[in-house]
């Protein structure tokens, strides 16, 4: 199955764990090279190494939070997976990469990260099954 029709349920799945209509959240997730993740990761994070997904929100979760109220179409920010991952661990980059730019964020504190990664594992499993 390509990923573009495989990318659908996995941010539906994400969407309606936090309570968020899919209709009215616009994603991008894009599959780069190492080397593009490389770059991406020095620019952004000063961090010279490729990783295995980026997020760049457009909002934190208190302003995402509000703005759902306001408005359609919200566009949340976009999705980088290093295309090395891409086939192991599709699904699992993308609630990752999601629920970063949802205003989750794992390496805040040790509370975030519990609720981060409960989340996620809770996406995850619904997918499964």
């Amino acid at each position: 199955m390509p990923l573009a029709n495989q990318t659908e349920p996995i941010i539906a799945a994400c969407c309606a764990a936090l309570g968020i209509a899919r209709s009215r959240v616009e994603v991008s997730v894009s599959i780069v090279s190492p080397a593009r993740m490389r770059t991406l990761n020095r620019t952004h994070r000063s961090k010279d190494k490729p990783t295995d997904v980026l997020s760049f929100p457009l909002y934190t979760r208190t302003e995402l939070s509000t703005l759902m109220k306001k408005r359609g179409i919200l566009p949340v920010g976009d999705i980088f997976i290093n295309r090395s991952d891409v086939k192991k661990r599709f699904a699992f980059l993308v609630v990752h990469g999601f629920l970063h730019l949802c205003g989750y964020d794992h390496e805040t504190s040790k509370k975030e990260e519990r609720i981060m990664f409960t989340l996620q594992d809770e996406i995850l499993s619904h997918l499964r099954n």
